[in-house]
This record gives structure tokens, sequence and C-alpha cells, in this order.
């Protein structure tokens, strides 16, 4: 994949002291360390140590830190055109930091960074037309960035943005931007918003997983619906990601409005352990009685008071909810089915549909439902354990695993 990373290349002058002078003092410092910096030339040579096939478009000045730091980079494996500016400095920044209390001061003079003008763009525009992704930062003069946000734009290149530093961004660059990468002081800076208070529909218990979590926010935003969901994914871990993203009105409240949920709980019937769906599943040896279950399931149905359900204590809030449907699949699971040649179905889908669901509620009904299936009690005991309305009647919270939410409707 060919990269054209457009931006700064700095040369970092970099003091380490016991404690910052004050105004007209001098120190001695405890080291000091000359390294190659400027945040162009950082996602260079990340960039090429990744794999990637590297150009670098940026300038430096006729002097001794442009030769070394073209020496370094091209030492890295990236390919470089540079424009040679013989009136300025390449790039410079002289960093003091105070060891003891990990504070800093800093002082950048952009140089011949600054000579990446919107006519270097121009003179060099088959570089973009050839490259897959153009990566740049604001190092460089807003007006070049924007400019190249343009070009990129006319030739569908992907245009990745790191904006920093932070400042505001016009809609004229934004709306250009493919992935925009800003920290949380940037993204502050973008959206003008200093704190995002992110509403979920509700929550899970721990180890509980969501197939179909829905959340919002309010924020202030020039980001198209689909930066935001790339921006987020980029930082969310592994085991998360958001999968839509879309404008609501300004009233909408992802927990208020939901009308209905839809949870499956997921049972292994087999003796032997399923190592894929382990953390997915509960397993148990018994093989359940469906049609024993089913039975049960339809006193389930409709109106009640489910106090006898929950694992909440008594408070003033309903415990009345409405159970549209629950339904049970069987099916084989994938792997052990050919490995093994099980005969019947060893996986149990019990799927639970209402307008909302108490605490550990499906995960206590599981449980009751499974004690008829296993014979342990009757499906008629099932309205009796609900006009008691005592927990002590209902069967045992089966673990939290097995249960997903799948679905949060909204009229």
């Amino acid at each position: 994949m060919k990269i054209l990373v457009v931006g700064s290349i700095n040369m970092d002058l970099t003091t380490y002291v016991d404690k910052l002078p004050l105004q007209g003092e001098t120190k001695f410092g405890n080291s000091f360390i000359q390294c190659p910096g400027g945040k162009g030339a950082n996602q260079a040579v990340a960039s090429s140590l990744a794999g990637g096939d590297v150009t670098m478009l940026g300038a430096i000045g006729n002097d001794a830190n442009g030769i070394s730091l073209k020496n370094i980079l091209e030492n890295k494996g990236v390919k470089l055109k540079l424009k040679v500016d013989e009136k300025v400095t390449t790039g410079c920044a002289s960093i003091l930091i105070e060891e003891e209390l990990h504070d800093n001061r800093i002082i950048v003079v952009p140089g011949a960074n600054f000579s990446l003008t919107k006519e270097v763009i121009d003179e060099n525009i088959d570089l973009i037309k050839e490259t897959d992704i153009v990566i740049s930062q604001l190092e460089i003069p807003l007006k070049t960035v924007e400019y190249l946000g343009e070009i990129c734009k006319k030739y569908q290149k992907i245009f990745i943005l790191n904006p920093a530093p932070g400042t505001k961004l016009p809609e004229s660059l934004l709306k250009n931007v493919t992935y925009l990468t800003p920290n949380e002081t940037e993204l502050k800076l973008i959206t003008g918003e200093e704190d995002i208070n992110l509403i979920a529909s509700g929550r899970t218990d721990a180890g509980v997983h969501a197939l179909g979590q829905v959340a919002n926010f309010h924020a202030d935003i020039r980001m198209s619906e689909q930066e935001i969901m790339n921006y987020v994914n980029s930082y969310l871990p592994e085991d998360i990601a958001v999968i839509s993203v879309k404008e609501a009105s300004e009233r909408f409240h992802s927990r208020l409005n939901a009308t209905g949920k839809t949870y499956c709980y997921l049972l292994v019937q087999s003796g032997i352990p399923h190592v894929f769906e382990r953390r997915f599943a509960h397993r148990i040896e018994e093989r359940l009685d469906v049609e024993a279950m089913e039975k049960a399931a339809g006193y389930l149905l409709g109106t009640h008071d489910f106090a006898a359900f929950t694992s909440t204590k008594k408070s003033k809030k309903s415990t009345v909810r409405t159970i549209d449907e629950i339904t049970f699949t069987r099916e084989y699971s994938s792997v052990m089915h050919i490995m093994t040649e099980v005969q019947e179905p060893d996986l149990l889908r019990i799927t639970y549909s209402g307008d909302g669901f108490l605490y550990h509620m499906v995960r206590i009904l599981t449980g009751t439902l499974m004690e008829v299936g296993m014979q342990l009690r009757s499906p008629e005991e099932i309205p009796e354990i609900l006009k008691s309305k005592n927990r002590e009647m209902a069967g045992p919270l089966v673990p939290a695993k097995g249960l997903t939410l799948m679905e949060v409707r909204y009229s």
C-alpha cells in the first residue's frame, strides 16, 4: 500500500533539568538529547515500520539539521520529496523538561515547514495521484492542509488528518477528511464541547454481552456520522465496536424513548466442553425437555408483576412488565458437529422480547425454565410463582456469560 505523508520535519533539542529556571536565571542541565521529530516525520517513520510503502513530502533548510534529518528518514525506509528552502532553517523544537515534576516548556520554530505551500502541492500532484492514502497534520500552513484535502477529494484518496497542534478546524477542511485522529484535548477544540455525556439504553450486568446496545450524546460537532464512527472505533478496545452512527432529534433519549428490548440466552447441552462458545454460553450436561419449557413460557407471556423474577430489593419502582414473545431455537454447534458427529442439536437459544426487563429478570426466567426442562418443577407452577411475588419461589440466577442484549426498539 502506497502512503504519502505531507507534513513537518523538525529537529528536537531536549534538555533535562532538576528544576526549570526562573525568568533571568541560568541553570545547569542534567542531560541533552538531539533527535528527529516533527509530527509529519513521526507519521512517516511509523507508517514505514508498519510495512507501508511511504513517501514524505516536506521542507527543510539548507543546514546541518536538514541534512541529518534527511539521512535519518532515508535510513528508516522513507522515500523523500523535499523542498530545500535557502532562506530559513530546518524546523526546530526547543524542549525543557523538569524531571522531578515532569513539567515541560516547548518552543517550536516552524522554519522551513511553513515553506510547504499550495504551490508545492501542485508541483507534486503526481505523488497524490499515485498513492492510496495521504496523511497530514497541522504543523504546516493550515491553508496548505485545506488545499491538500481538496486534492484528495478530487482524486478520491483516503485522507487521514491528525489535528495537532489543536485548533478549531474550518468546515471546508473537515468535509474532505476521511479519518480524523484527535486526542481528547483536540476533540474538545474541534467540537467546542468541554465534556460529552454518553447515555446508554440501559446497563447490562458484568459478564453480559451486548450486540445491539444503543447510546446517545449531544455535541456541536462538524464531523460526519462516518467520521465519528471511525474515530471512536480507533480508540475502543478490540471487544467493543460501534457499528452505526445516526443523527437523532434533539429530544431523543436512548433509555427513556426505548419501547422494547430483545435478549437471547445461549445454552450448550453437552458433556464435552465447547471451547469456542465458552465465553458466550452456559454449558449443562442434561438434555432439556424443550416442549415443557415452551409450555411454561406460555404462562409468562403478557403483562404481569415479575417481582418474583428480579434480584432488586423492595422499591417504589414498578415491577410490572410485558413479555411479547419467548422462543426456543435448537442449533448445532458447527465445530463440535463436524468434529464429534453429534446426533442432536447441542445449542439452545432462548429469546425474550418485551417492553423492558428488571434487574436479573432474564437470567432468573432462564433458570426457572431450565428447572422445568430438567423436570425439577412443572410448567403449571409458573402462575403460582408470579402470584407469589417471592424471589425464593423462582429458579436460580444463571451465569451472566450466556446472555446477550440483541436489540433495543424505538417507535
